[in-house]
């Protein structure tokens, strides 16, 4: 993913309290807009908050998105699947990038997690590696409101070691923020 170097990028969340402002346009101004799992894909009428710009998907499982997705219309965004397993598993032509399973490694043994990581946070270490000119996270609240096309109420993720690494790595890069 090469082309983020040097660009602006809004990584946007799935946090429910995305829908409490009025982004859409400062995400649309992005060189670069990453969408993440289901939150891709949402009611036109949420523009306002949300902008409609979308080049890069970052999915956890597109195998379990194939039925509601067809990939081939989707020519255009660049899809990188987050989840190594699965990859090793399965091929698809589609897929234009893998999580590499090295920074997997590497970044629960930095952040200190004590349940896997989201895939937000997958995303944001991800794209810092790129050397990106900005990154502006929307739609990252760490659960405090919960993800808004999620039903489920178990929590698979440390969200507050997540909160905790995200706020060092801000302290740290002046090229990003929240």
């Amino acid at each position: 993913m090469k082309k983020l170097f040097n660009k602006s990028v809004a990584i946007v969340g799935n946090a429910s309290s995305i829908f409490d402002s009025t982004h859409g346009a400062e995400i649309d101004a992005h060189d670069v807009v990453i969408r993440i799992n289901k939150g891709a894909f949402f009611d036109s009428k949420y523009k306002p908050q949300l902008g409609s710009k979308f080049d890069v998907w970052c999915i956890q499982n597109v195998f379990g998105q194939r039925k509601k997705v067809h990939l081939p219309e989707m020519k255009s965004i660049y899809i990188m699947q987050m989840d190594t397993i699965e990859v090793n598993r399965y091929r698809i032509d589609s897929i234009d990038c893998v999580y590499p399973t090295e920074m997997y490694d590497s970044l629960v043994r930095k952040a200190g997690l004590k349940k896997k990581p989201s895939t937000g946070f997958k995303v944001i270490d991800y794209v810092l590696s790129l050397q990106p000119k900005q990154i502006t996270l929307y739609g990252f609240d760490f659960n405090q409101s919960r993800t808004w096309y999620e039903t489920r109420t178990d929590q698979p993720h440390d969200f507050e070691g997540e909160k905790r690494y995200v706020q060092h790595l801000l302290s740290k890069h002046t090229n990003m923020r929240l």
